[in-house]
């Protein structure tokens, strides 16, 4: 797989890409792999990640794509970083490249692993944003909170028009699971706790 990704990349183009991966979950508990079955088989968030490929374990670049940007900014999120550098056309899954990732053993795994993930992607926006702002691109959102939340409303109806009502108990399994990551994460920081990877 890696000598593919090499010889993938290895163009003038300025392309990045990583692996088709598949998550391990037998032997897991029921709500772990209702959760990694979620990412898999719901159109809005296999659509996501597809789009994104993040989450892969690995990635790379060719060296025109590369040149993009200098250093690594210091980021849990390095794999966000690295893609947000890049237009979805520029991205592809690298044929015939593949990974296998171990999920975690336990809900409590799950979710510790989850919020580091979180905490990461926190840290990735508040870095994009600023670094918009200190180039002059950053909008101000004035928004007001009730169009926001009538704005999300109808991204949520759309999620579930794209879902079959039959996948609305997993749905509903890894809705439950993504809010306990969001309280724990808000735990974490108020309580200004070490965030650890499982």
């Amino acid at each position: 797989s890696i000598i593919r990704m090499i010889d993938f990349l290895s163009v003038e183009d300025a392309i990045v890409g990583g692996p088709h991966a598949t998550f391990d979950y037998a032997h897991r508990p029921w709500s772990v792999k209702k959760f990694y079955e979620a990412r898999a088989t719901l159109p809005f968030l296999a659509n996501w990640l597809d789009a994104n490929l993040v989450g892969r374990a690995v990635y790379g670049t060719s060296r025109r794509a590369r040149s993009k940007f200098g250093k690594f900014p210091p980021l849990r999120a390095d794999d966000a970083f690295f893609y947000a550098q890049f237009e979805n056309s520029e991205k592809s899954e690298i044929p015939g490249a593949a990974i296998s990732i171990s999920t975690p053993q336990s809900l409590r795994e799950l979710i510790r692993n989850e919020v580091r993930v979180f905490k990461g992607n926190r840290e990735l926006d508040a870095y994009l944003s600023e670094q918009d702002h200190e180039s002059s691109r950053i909008v101000r959102d004035d928004v007001p909170v009730v169009r926001k939340l009538l704005r999300g409303i109808n991204v949520v109806r759309g999620w579930l028009r794209g879902i079959d009502i039959s996948s609305y108990p997993t749905l509903a399994v890894y809705t439950c699971i993504v809010i306990a990551i969001w309280v724990n994460l808000e735990i974490v920081e108020r309580l200004q706790r070490p965030i650890h990877w499982r």
